[in-house]
């Protein structure tokens, strides 16, 4: 879906900033820590969606990062 694209658009990015080193220059106290990524979800992910998440979090795990997620249900 659009959704999962686009989440998948924004950790590219953040994979980007942090193994590029740009994460490190912006925030030296990062350096020697795992990176986290976490995901604040209006809604909670569908079954696509939480297979996405979780397909992720397997690769970041893979290669040392933490993927995270949370459900906050927001009334109106």
């Amino acid at each position: 879906t659009d959704h999962l694209v686009k989440l998948q658009e924004k950790l590219n990015n953040y994979l980007s900033f942090i193994e590029s080193g740009e994460l490190y220059e912006a925030y030296p106290e990062a350096m020697n820590k795992t990176p986290v990524i976490a995901i604040v979800c209006k809604y909670a992910p569908d079954t696509q969606g939480e297979d996405f998440l979780n397909h992720a979090k397997n690769i970041l795990s893979n290669i040392g990062f933490v993927l995270r997620w949370v459900n906050i249900e927001l009334s109106e």
